[in-house]
């Protein structure tokens, strides 16, 4: 499996042309523009109508993000489902948009997968994200030592790809390098992440936050560590997107290729190698392969639905 990973973009969007064709490109929080980031309402159109359109045109097959801590966003959408749980409030119309039925409803069948304290297996690799940091008090997603401990030791005993915001205290990925920004040197690394991933059997440690860290993946123990921010400590894009391979266990159900089924207005069902979306016809499209089916199968799903994830066994002649 291809994987491609960034962070930190704070609102820059990169040409969908210029990252290229990947499985899964994993993103380790703060995307939220600067000038709107605490601004909730303008948050959520950013979001629909950039973000979400951004992500359509990528040619991969699924987006993993866990949110940082200028994505206030994410954390208020977080407090309103715990503190309605769907009932009528002052954002409670932000519950029933459907592009947000990822996060508020964690729809996995969509190409977004948003991981907060969660795991997530994509065609037998394991992905896990937690978006939690120190230190900033006022700040999206801050916690306390003694809560950080409590979330980092959640993270499970064997992870592929662990998805942080904050950075460990390892391989220099907390590292702040002198800048115009900051003119002192120091690491602002987690010890608390770095003691949970060394007691665990991760084999990718991906993190974002500290700008300047190090983009130099290291293996330290067994787990490769490296800082994915695609900005420097000026806000100024400075680095590319990480890229890696990462193995996946053919023998694991899971492994069998996933694909999506719908149905055109026409009447016309379509068969789907990745996500698709609706264009301007309302009819679905994607980046990926796609084949024409007999209408008469799958009679339950309609050109109303969204794609209908399936496993394809085998294909024979004449299918």
């Amino acid at each position: 499996m291809n994987i491609k990973a960034m962070s930190d973009n704070h609102g820059y969007l990169p040409d969908p042309s210029s990252i290229g064709k990947c499985d899964v490109l994993c993103i380790c929080g703060d995307i939220m523009p600067l000038s709107i980031q605490r601004n909730f309402y303008a948050s959520v159109l950013w979001y629909t109508n950039h973000f979400r359109n951004w992500v359509n045109k990528l040619n991969c097959k699924k987006v993993i993000l866990t949110p940082g801590n200028h994505d206030f966003f994410f954390e208020m959408l977080e407090k309103i489902i715990a503190y309605k749980d769907n009932q009528e409030n002052e954002y409670g119309w932000v519950l029933d948009v459907k592009t947000l039925n990822h996060i508020t409803k964690r729809d996995r069948s969509d190409k977004i997968v948003y991981l907060v304290d969660e795991l997530y297996v994509y065609k037998g690799v394991t992905f896990y994200g937690t978006p939690y940091v120190s230190s900033l008090k006022n700040w999206a997603f801050y916690r306390s030592d003694v809560e950080l401990k409590q979330k980092f030791n959640m993270i499970p005993e064997k992870v592929d790809v662990l998805l942080t915001h904050q950075p460990p205290k390892l391989n220099d990925c907390g590292l702040v390098k002198q800048t115009d920004a900051f003119n002192y040197l120091s690491d602002f690394g987690s010890d608390i992440l770095a003691d949970a991933i060394m007691k665990r059997d991760i084999k990718w440690a991906l993190s974002g936050h500290v700008h300047s860290g190090s983009h130099v993946s290291k293996k330290v123990n067994n787990t490769n560590i490296v800082n994915v921010s695609l900005k420097d400590e000026n806000y100024k894009v400075s680095y590319d997107l990480f890229e890696f391979d990462i193995h996946c266990d053919t023998h694991n159900p899971d492994c069998e290729p996933h694909m999506y089924v719908a149905r055109n207005p026409s009447s016309q069902l379509w068969l789907f190698d990745c996500q698709p979306w609706k264009d301007e016809n309302d009819d679905w499209d994607s980046f990926g392969n796609c084949m024409p089916l007999d209408e008469n199968l799958f009679p339950n799903v309609t050109c109303d639905d969204k794609p209908l994830e399936v496993v394809v066994k085998e294909f024979t002649d004449g299918d």
